[in-house]
């Protein structure tokens, strides 16, 4: 096998493969990215879990296939000139070659038969939509998957589809975040659970600038236990995760007694200035009184803080309490230019939503305070 490729082109690939590969594994193929040059130059990584396809723009000389030790391979991308990179395979000395301009490398190679086969998804459903609806619901929810994976359920985000219709939910028990989308076709119902860093690793693959006359499109194709979408000349495919979803539409209050409204960019300042007294688990206080939001945290033994935001409210004195970082993360989805903040009692959760659009919510439980 012999390829010819710009090193920043190969080195940005490099990179995308090899967020398949897992720091944990003990298998040293899977280590590696599979490098194979037929009709097209593609670059394959994977965890078992799940797999990343990209394709190089290059020149094939040689037709072939090799695997060869990702950080290494990044490594000596990330060391070259901006030139041409000419990547070769030297069977008889089981290694790789690599050059450009007057830099060479030889590294040695793993055999590309002892790399596993890729699923393949049969008799799939498919759906498509615009990558940029997908990577914006992605963003919006993902940071309330659970990492617990003694509750494996809780480290997928559940993907719904009716209609017209995309949602994403995602719940670690202690906030729920919910968010959906209209999209062009229209696909029966279903419902899968897909780990949270899949999801995640798809959202990634939005380009920083669309074209102006066109939007990339991300094909997703269901199967009994994979999914696959692909997109940009990248294919994501994952394992997806068995079991029932909480009923999380029974922890969504139906109405509220306290509403306030603030630009969240105002919210978000002030949080994080007082949680940086809000320290050991202790959390970030929120005292409702007429026409004024103080927001305090202390901590023993370090110190305490206190802020007030003036605020449109003439109810009842009302206080809760959240952790900063759920509350943080919640905020940090609402790019809208301002935010509803509903609350009813000291137990019962709190809710962050952009106000007059009902398409996402974060739903965030309080925390006791003595």
């Amino acid at each position: 096998m012999e390829i010819r490729c710009l090193k920043q082109e190969l080195l940005e690939k490099v990179h995308i493969a090899s967020r398949a590969i897992s720091t944990k594994s003990v298998l040293p193929i899977l280590s590696g990215i599979k490098i194979t040059a037929a009709k097209t130059i593609s670059l394959i990584a994977t965890d078992l879990e799940m797999s990343i396809i990209t394709q190089v723009n290059g020149d094939i000389v040689e037709t072939g296939e090799t695997v060869a030790p990702a950080r290494l391979l990044v490594d000596i991308l990330k060391s070259l000139p901006g030139a041409a990179v000419v990547v070769k395979v030297m069977p008889e000395q089981g290694s790789v070659n690599i050059t450009c301009q007057n830099a060479e490398f030889d590294i040695r190679v793993l055999s590309p038969a002892d790399f596993p086969e890729l699923p393949q998804i049969t008799g799939a459903r498919t759906v498509a939509l615009k990558l940029s609806t997908f990577s914006h619901l992605a963003r919006q929810v993902v940071r309330a998957a659970s990492t617990d994976e003694a509750r494996a359920v809780l480290t997928g985000i559940l993907l719904h589809f009716q209609d017209k219709k995309i949602k994403m939910v995602a719940t670690d028990s202690y906030r729920l975040a919910v968010s959906q989308a209209n999209i062009d076709s229209e696909v029966s119902e279903e419902e899968v659970i897909v780990p949270a860093k899949a999801i995640t690793e798809v959202s990634r693959m939005q380009p920083r600038e669309n074209p102006k006359d066109s939007e990339p499109l991300l094909r997703v194709a269901f199967a009994s236990n994979q999914m696959r979408f692909d997109m940009n000349g990248h294919t994501v495919i994952t394992r997806l995760i068995s079991g029932k979803y909480p009923p999380y539409q029974q922890l969504i209050p139906s109405g509220y007694t306290t509403v306030i409204e603030l630009p969240p960019t105002q919210l978000e300042e002030t949080v994080r200035r007082i949680a940086t007294l809000a320290q050991n688990n202790t959390p970030v206080r929120f005292f409702f009184t007429p026409n004024r939001l103080i927001i305090s945290a202390s901590t023993r033994e370090v110190g305490q803080a206190r802020e007030e935001v003036p605020i449109q409210y003439s109810g009842e004195d009302r206080e809760i309490a959240f952790n900063p970082t759920f509350f943080l993360d919640g905020l940090a989805s609402i790019k809208e230019e301002i935010v509803e903040f509903k609350m009813d009692s000291a137990l019962k959760p709190g809710l962050l939503k952009p106000r007059g659009d009902d398409n996402f919510l974060y739903l965030i439980m309080p925390v006791r305070t003595v």
